[in-house]
């Protein structure tokens, strides 16, 4: 078994690539609003960021943690799609 610094490297090192990508999702979508859409991204932002937390952790007790991997997969598959047809 690798030490605790290795184990935190090897799972830190993934995660911070992926967030980098995910992170740029939304500073791209606003680029393509206008003044008067630019609100209401906002507001939906917040709203999944909180609703989307609390349902993450019901799925994570009713069913676990890869079906909460799997619901967030599909939503940025649908967020993705929903980019290209604009």
């Amino acid at each position: 078994m690798a030490s605790l610094p290795v184990r935190i490297v090897w799972l830190v090192a993934p995660l911070f690539g992926l967030g980098m990508l995910l992170g740029q999702l939304f500073p791209l979508g606003l680029r393509r609003l206008s003044e008067a859409e630019m609100p209401w991204a906002w507001a939906l932002n917040g709203s999944a960021s909180v609703l989307g937390s609390i349902i993450a952790v019901v799925i994570a007790m009713q069913v676990g943690f890869a079906a909460v991997l799997w619901v967030a997969v599909g939503f940025y598959a649908l967020a993705a799609v929903s980019a290209f047809k604009l």
